[in-house]
């Protein structure tokens, strides 16, 4: 079905006596008609002779030209008013374009009491200089008591981040629900500047002329910048404004400078960009300014004002210079940039792939398109449960439009870890965090499908002579277990049990682990790999996402598992129960890799790109390597052979201690786990070309192997989710069914992963009250400093703030906190509060503009999923969270991810100079803690020294007191 959408704007083609707003609303058009969509424009004829309405097509787009009844640009037309009453139920969205204008407010009202999806545009119109120039009271007070109302009803798109904090502060409307979109402007890449050998330079301003440009401050800053050869100003302006600037040229002296060379046409610009060094533009406001990013696509450095919306670029990526919008510093700035002529050329090049890379129109659009589609489906509703159930780390998760609003594992609230039941609760609180009862949703998605494979299912079986009975019995379990989540959720929910058995859907495992990195990633085309133990009788499936679809390519059968490898000599080095594999990859740097060799006998890596285990190391594998008792603990048998003892020395005992031998197994097994990895890796560039690789799974939890997969594989961008593990099973089977089978638009924002329970001060207060304990209520700077006061002076902090994370890593919600630069830190976690074995190492948040001052590598990493190399000078710093081979596993840590953590880090780094913190879980050998209750439980059986629970302090001393 064509997606139509309908332009309203009191301006367009061919009148462009309107400068900027004309051409954007224009191009974007343009652009939207050749990505398929059908586009009409509602406007106003300038033109007294045409008989109007007139239709036209212009560059492919509709145009409706209506009669106008009075001002320039139009405040009215009765004629396109009746016509969008008529017509606006024809379109999927109407967008409106700028503010300030009658014809604009009325039609607002209109197409909000029909009740379709509105966007707007308001072109800078709440910026502050509109609000100081012309009518000001008048705005002021129709905007606090009309304006906001009427805007309530639209989504405002913002072209700048400058504009979108315009709008924040006019209206009130938090900046999360303004989307910001640049301009579509039809770039052009034009070959970089070269310099020559003149003494002086060239500069070009290109806009329509008007007095918020400020190019009165450029002509009164030329006199004072004697190395200006000439300053050629492009655009056309009000015939009285134009001759009074001419008339300040003249009385400046500097006509001999000043060049006034008139309309600048899009086909003229290419020439007219050549024509000079440096581009200004000392505007009083621009709320995006298109001619800025053209001067960038022409290599030309640039200075603009910080009232310019593309002012945030030019220092982060170093384009040019900023200047206040008064002559003096306009003059200053002039200067300073002849005086650092020998960075034209980098700033150029700079200004070059800033413009390549975040103003093309083929990227902007399909940011548009995404928008449009998400906005027109919000007013039809889609409600997706996705739960992983009777499998390791259950869970739910809950999707509206596409949209997470929550999703948790059973654990959580049962308390027993890795819990495989059903996940009646983590259900039942995602339902109510999406308010929302089960009749309202409209599928429920389960991370398997007993159908998968059945083929290679029975070809396995009947090859060997026992396995056939287990098969049976195996094949039976399964359809077992499909048939339970159907009748438990049925029993769960007993009102709905008729309706509940038609909206389940079965999906693969893997493909549910591709789904949920990929369709959760910031990537529209990347490579896919989902590595774990088993799932559907694969073990390892090779995959590509691009927009809405997944294409498997390849994958790998049962028993063939790097999963079941890593278990396996798990169990032999001591470590038998689920899921303790991350102490072996703790365990690996303290050892050395001697035996590579006699490990890759077990593990054998295949010229296909694949590999194979050597099946007479392990349990046979017709008798199944994991099933879940009583209590729905996942149980793991011996998974090794006789011959794996044999070949590596009797498996170690809980209570003996570790040796050398057991240290250097360990790290042979990660050192060629990492091999078989990246040799995946490596086969699945070959077979795609691509540079994006998102990774799931339960091996996607070895952080270790994912911070080498920059250095061993072409990939150059790496995303795995936080929850990669089986967990995210509920997330993957959820995004499956709405992206790759629904199609519905996905979003390609990366989803927060604090998406668990969170209590309010008021709730908590009631909880430590019944406690008897003694507090302290601070405000958020006063409780940062407590808690950086606590942390520098070697005391260890519960921190329990803000909503729970989504898989098995603590992210500054519910951690241990603490000193990194303390070296008896760690031993002091281990032994008083973690109860663990002392070599396993403990995270460092970092605050990630600092990432580069203290790692080998810098890349975004917020979920802890990548072990990185601390750089040697630094190690001495941070020496708890510094692991024997001088590695860490970091989190960055960003303001707009998780802002109390950050303010938190930041305090302690402004005290100590070290922008670091050490975090663990906040857990004492169990499930993290999940309510205040379950903090303070902790705390009080613990050595802790602090607790924070939101906004309160609970210390040791307040204990004994």
């Amino acid at each position: 079905m064509t997606f139509k959408i309908l332009h309203i704007s009191p301006y367009y083609l061919p009148d462009t006596n309107f400068g900027g707003p004309t051409f954007s609303v224009s191009s974007l058009c343009e652009a939207l008609v050749k990505s398929d969509v059908e586009v009409t424009v509602f406007t106003v004829s300038y033109h007294k002779e045409d008989e109007l309405p007139k239709k036209a097509i212009i560059n492919g787009v509709n145009v409706v030209y209506f009669k106008g009844d009075f001002g320039t640009p139009c405040q009215w037309s009765q004629q396109l008013l009746d016509a969008l009453k008529k017509e606006a139920g024809n379109y999927d969205i109407v967008h409106l374009n700028t503010w300030w204008n009658l014809l604009i407010f009325k039609s607002l009202a209109i197409v909000k009491s029909l009740d379709i999806p509105i966007v707007i545009s308001l072109r800078g119109m709440l910026g502050q200089y509109s609000f100081t120039h012309r009518k000001t009271l008048l705005k002021k007070v129709f905007q606090e008591q009309f304006g906001n109302k009427l805007l309530n009803s639209a989504t405002i798109l913002a072209t700048s981040k400058l504009e979108a904090d315009e709008v924040n502060e006019r209206t009130g409307r938090p900046l999360k629900e303004i989307p910001v979109l640049p301009n579509l402007i039809n770039l052009k890449i034009r070959p970089t500047m070269t310099l020559g050998n003149q003494p002086g330079f060239k500069i070009g301003f290109l806009s329509r002329l008007h007095h918020k440009k400020g190019i009165d401050n450029l002509l009164q800053a030329i006199p004072g910048c004697p190395h200006v050869d000439e300053v050629i100003i492009g655009g056309d302006g009000d015939e009285i404004y134009v001759n009074s600037l001419k008339d300040e040229v003249n009385r400046l002296g500097i006509a001999h400078k000043v060049n006034f060379v008139g309309w600048i046409s899009d086909d003229m610009k290419t020439d007219f960009f050549q024509t000079f060094d440096i581009f200004v533009l000392p505007s009083y406001h621009e709320n995006f300014a298109n001619v800025v990013a053209e001067a960038w696509g022409a290599g030309k450095p640039t200075i603009i004002t910080p009232e310019v919306g593309l002012s945030n670029f030019v220092e982060q990526y170093d384009v040019g210079w900023l200047c206040e919008a008064t002559p003096e510093s306009t003059a200053a700035v002039i200067n300073q940039a002849f005086n650092e002529k020998h960075l034209w050329e980098r700033k150029a090049a700079n200004a070059q792939q800033l413009a390549a890379d975040k103003f093309t129109n083929d990227r902007i659009i399909n940011d548009y398109m995404q928008l449009y589609k998400k906005i027109a489906n919000s007013k039809r509703t889609n409600i997706v449960l996705g739960i992983n159930a009777y499998h390791a780390d259950a869970s739910a998760a809950i999707y509206k439009n596409g949209e997470l609003l929550a999703a948790v594992e059973e654990e959580r609230f049962t308390r027993v870890k890795h819990f495989a039941g059903f996940p009646k609760l983590a259900i039942d609180f995602c339902l109510k965090e999406a308010g929302v009862n089960i009749n309202q949703v409209d599928a429920v998605t389960f991370g398997r499908d007993p159908q998968a494979k059945f083929a290679n299912k029975l070809k396995f079986a009947l090859a060997k002579p026992k396995a056939l009975q287990y098969a049976i019995k195996g094949r039976l379990s399964n359809a077992q277990k499909s048939q339970n989540v159907t009748d438990d959720l049925r029993h769960h929910f007993p009102e709905s049990a008729d309706t509940l058995k038609h909206k389940i859907h079965f999906i693969e495992h893997h493909r549910s682990h591709l789904a949920s990195a990929y369709f959760a990633s910031p990537f529209r085309h990347a490579a896919l790999l989902s590595v774990d133990g088993s799932g559907d009788f694969t073990t390892t499936m090779l995959g590509v996402g691009k927009d809405l679809d997944i294409s498997v390519i390849d994958d790998i059968d049962f028993p063939h598992s790097i999963g079941i490898f890593y278990s396996a000599f798990t169990q032999l080095l001591g470590f038998p129960h689920y899921g303790d594999e991350y102490k072996v990859m703790g365990l690996a740097p303290y050892g050395k890799p001697v035996y590579n060799r006699e490990v890759e006998q077990v593990i054998q890596i295949l010229p296909d790109g694949k590999f194979k285990l050597n099946l007479e190391y392990f349990r046979a594998p017709e008798k199944g390597y994991v099933h879940y008792n009583e209590d729905h603990v996942p149980v793991i048998p011996v998974l090794y052979s006789r011959l794996l003892e044999e070949k590596f020395g009797v498996a170690r005992k809980k209570e003996e201690p570790l040796t050398e031998h057991h240290k250097n197994l360990a790290a042979s097994v990660q050192a060629v786990t990492e091999k078989v990895i990246f040799h995946l890796l490596n086969h699945l560039h070959q077979l795609t070309g691509l540079t994006e690789v998102c990774i799931a799974g339960g091996v996607a939890q070895n952080s270790v192997a994912n911070g080498k997969i920059y250095a061993n594989t072409p990939f150059k961008k790496v995303y795995i989710p936080p929850a990669g593990h089986d967990a995210g099973l509920s997330m993957g089977s959820a995004l499956y069914y709405q992206h790759h089978i629904l199609k519905q638009e996905r979003s390609l924002k990366i989803a927060s992963p604090y998406t668990g329970t969170y209590f309010s001060n008021a709730e908590i207060a009631t909880v430590i009250k019944a406690n008897r304990l003694s507090f302290n209520l601070y405000s958020k700077p006063e409780l940062y400093e407590a808690v950086a006061n606590c942390i520098t002076d070697g005391g260890v902090v519960g921190w329990f703030s803000g909503k729970s994370e989504f898989g098995p890593r603590a992210l500054g919600n519910r951690s241990i906190l603490a000193d990194p630069r303390r070296a008896d830190a760690k031993d002091i976690i281990n032994s008083k509060i973690k109860r663990r074995e002392s070599f396993r190492p403990f995270a460092p948040s970092i605050l990630q503009e600092h990432v580069t001052e203290y790692f080998e590598q810098t890349a975004d990493v917020p979920y802890m999923e990548k072990v990185f190399v601390i750089k040697a000078d630094k190690r001495a710093l941070i020496p708890a969270v510094t692991h024997a081979d001088g590695t860490g596993r970091l989190q960055t840590v960003t303001k707009d991810i998780n802002e109390n953590y950050y303010n938190l880090i930041e305090t302690l780094f402004k005290k100590t100079g070290v922008p670091v913190i050490l975090n663990t879980s906040f857990n004492e050998n169990e499930p993290i803690v999940n309510t205040p209750q379950q903090a303070i439980d902790c705390f009080l059986r613990t050595s802790m020294d602090m607790l924070v629970l939101e906004d309160f302090v609970i210390t040791r001393k307040d204990i004994h007191s």
